[in-house]
């Protein structure tokens, strides 16, 4: 499950009767950023949601099942009876913390109300540092600061809500790649915003494609529409690449026409898909840079312990390493270790290059050319000379940067 399916949280902790109808309190958390968002909301009101969401969901063509929203008691009103209010109220809050499970539904204008996500959250000094998630977990602090219905207009409020602005936009498409995969033609649709500046890429297909198309005919837009291309009765194969490049091009003009047109942007539709795509983008974004940081870490361990194992025998050799004979001396262990395929072969300076099990030579390859800066903490002898500090030397600082290793002594 990706983090977007992970992104809020939703708590009905309070309700309130007023006159014959009970009204909960919903807060709703971004557990990213803090930033908090909450509502009063009747049970009529939150059922009205749901069937509106089964509506749009139906006139976008989504693939998306919504989860069950609690039923009505036909034979006794719920709120006559204190146990059925507060059986609604947890089955009000699963059902939300289902909804916001599904990222498409994020982009929606429909949930737009019931998320913290378009809003900037600011604490009392008016500054953009978010509120920590200590207080946010605090819901006595967050219901006596966000729920006075003359909220703005509050002295004592702890926060401040700010709306970001809502520009039109300028799209430039162009689709420079395809892909086959599991006997399906992807293509990486580029989208390029000329007033906010924002790239992203879509990976899709056709067949997502033409349901755009065709929802936009819905939508009474076929006069700012060019003829969509049209599916071949056998199907495009990798083995036809002049037919793939006359799809790709057909579609990246289909594509960059009707997202030039300014009835076409206003579309309510339109901008929920330029956003959930730039948001899939987003989010596969995130995923791969998490990736990225793990392999650093485990480029770091590998080489700390390389490292260390250089040192403690050129200590027990009773040796005084230099930085350039450090240098040359990591650079050719990586490289045995890189190389060797699981065998042991031998290095400079009597030094042995260890073998390398399947997790060390996967974690290896190409990237570790790189890994430049290895910073060890060091200790002087009485002569002033540099000694390796077997205890100091347990702790490596490592930065990634292009070609070749660097190493420097630090004082403690």
């Amino acid at each position: 499950m990706d983090n977007l399916s992970k992104l809020y949280e939703t708590r009905i902790s309070l309700f309130r009767q007023e006159k014959d109808k009970i009204v909960y309190y919903l807060l709703i958390i971004n557990k990213q950023t803090g930033a908090v968002n909450s509502l009063r909301k009747r049970y009529s009101e939150l059922r009205d949601l749901h069937d509106k969401l089964e509506k749009k969901i139906k006139e976008y063509r989504l693939d998306i099942y919504l989860p069950i929203f609690p039923g009505r008691n036909l034979i006794q009103k719920t709120n006559n009876d204190l146990k059925k209010i507060e059986g609604r109220k947890i089955e009000l809050q699963q059902y939300f913390n289902d909804l916001l499970k599904i990222p498409k539904l994020h982009s929606l204008d429909l949930l737009k109300e019931y998320l913290p996500t378009t809003r900037k959250l600011l604490n009392n000094k008016g500054n953009n540092t978010p509120i920590p998630m200590s207080e946010v977990e605090n819901e006595k602090w967050l219901f006596k600061s966000r729920l006075s219905s003359n909220f703005a207009e509050d002295k004592d409020q702890e926060l401040l809500l700010v709306d970001s602005g809502d520009k039109t936009h300028q799209i430039k498409v162009t689709i420079d790649r395809y892909n086959y995969i599991d006997d399906t033609m992807y293509f990486y649709v580029s989208f390029y915003d000329n007033v906010t500046k924002e790239e992203w890429v879509y990976c899709t297909r056709y067949s997502t494609l033409k349901r755009f198309h065709e929802t936009l005919q819905d939508k009474n837009l076929k006069q700012y529409l060019k003829k969509f291309p049209s599916r071949k009765i056998f199907g495009i194969t990798n083995e036809d690449p002049e037919s793939i490049e006359k799809r790709r091009k057909q579609l990246e003009e289909y594509l960059d026409y009707a997202l030039s047109q300014e009835a076409v942007l206003e579309n309510e539709y339109v901008k929920y898909f330029l956003e959930d795509t730039k948001n899939q983008y987003l989010q596969q974004k995130k995923k791969e840079d998490l990736k990225k940081k793990k392999m650093k870490k485990m480029h770091e361990d590998i080489i700390r312990k390389q490292a260390n194992e250089i040192v403690e025998k050129a200590r027990q050799q009773g040796k005084i390493l230099d930085s350039d004979t450090l240098k040359k001396q990591l650079l050719s262990k990586i490289s045995s270790s890189s190389n060797s395929n699981g065998s042991n072969s031998k290095d400079s300076d009597d030094e042995s290059a260890p073998s390398s099990n399947g997790s060390q030579k996967s974690s290896l390859g190409d990237d570790q050319a790189n890994i430049n800066q290895l910073v060890l903490r060091k200790k002087k002898s009485k002569g002033g000379n540099l000694n390796p500090n077997p205890k100091g030397l347990l702790k490596t600082i490592l930065a990634i940067v292009p070609e070749e290793i660097n190493i420097a002594y630090v004082d403690e």
